[in-house]
């Protein structure tokens, strides 16, 4: 429930291929956990406020979700026109997120209640993992539809053109968090 911190990695490889080639964006997904404890709601909403991620203002959530999208091309010069042919793009998408370290502990009514908040935290989360491989397949697209006169600067405007999609992206994830108060207006809060 925060938002995102995205990575861009951008890498230009440079040759000669046949025709443009496209294949569907190189997606990975990781779920990383972090252990709550405690019998009571208090005890469990403790632990998420000392052990949650923090955010890149030390500001702590219950969840995290991170996505790094990147990508490499090739570039033929093909008469007066210049145009991307090999494009390859990735995204890695890492979520943070609490669990019960034991569950039997927990009184049924708020192990309950906890099974609820996580469903609703992973649907959050799993909002910001989509801007990730959206982002993703969009700076393929984008990166596919460049061409130029000729070759010169088509790796700026290549690396131009796909942070711009990035930064959109960024936003959408920042307007994300604001229209559901970081989750709370889809039950991802525990309280």
């Amino acid at each position: 429930m925060r938002v995102m911190m995205v990575v861009v990695a951008a890498a230009a490889a440079f040759g000669l291929a046949a025709a443009p080639a496209m294949a569907a964006p190189a997606l990975s997904e990781q779920t990383v956990f972090y252990d709550i404890s405690g019998s009571t709601m208090k005890d469990l909403v403790d632990e998420l406020r000392r052990k949650g991620p923090l955010d890149a203002d030390g500001k702590r959530y219950d969840a995290d979700t991170r996505w790094t999208v990147k990508w490499n091309y090739r570039y033929q010069p093909k008469g007066d026109a210049c145009r991307l042919n090999t494009v390859h793009v990735s995204a890695e998408i890492k979520y943070v997120m609490p669990r019960l370290a034991d569950s039997a502990r927990v009184p049924a009514d708020l192990r309950q209640r906890w099974n609820s908040y996580i469903g609703n935290l992973k649907t959050h989360e799993n909002g910001h993992g989509r801007h990730g491989s959206d982002a993703a397949r969009e700076v393929e697209k984008a990166l596919l539809a460049l061409s130029r006169a000729n070759y010169t600067g088509i790796t700026a405007d290549a690396d131009t053109t796909a942070k711009q999609v990035i930064a959109k992206y960024n936003k959408l994830d920042i307007d994300y968090d604001a229209k559901t108060s970081h989750g709370a207006t889809q039950g991802a809060l525990f309280r």
